[in-house]
C-alpha cells in the first residue's frame, strides 16, 4: 500500500497483513483542521492504472474536558 497525505511530500509504504490491514503513522501539526489521505495498492503485477485507490479525510478529536481518546 502507498499512503499519500495531502500536505506531505513523502509517500509512506507498508505491506498489508494477512487480514488486509496496513498501518500508517502520520505526524500532524496541532493546528490541523483536517487531513486528506489517498491510498493506493502497489501490486507489481498490475499496471499503475489498474491499482485500487481510495481517499479518506481525517479530523482531529476534540474533547470538551481536555481528555485523550482511548481506543
Amino acid at each position: 500500500m502507498v499512503l499519500e497525505p495531502e500536505d506531505k511530500e513523502d509517500k509512506l509504504y507498508d505491506t498489508t497483513t494477512a487480514n488486509g490491514i496496513a498501518r500508517f503513522s502520520v505526524n500532524t501539526v496541532a493546528s490541523s483542521q483536517s487531513l486528506t489521505f489517498k491510498v493506493k495498492t502497489n501490486d507489481a503485477k498490475l499496471d499503475s492504472d489498474k491499482q485500487a485507490t481510495a481517499s479518506m479525510q481525517a479530523y482531529p478529536y476534540r474533547s470538551s474536558n481536555n481528555q485523550y481518546i482511548y481506543m
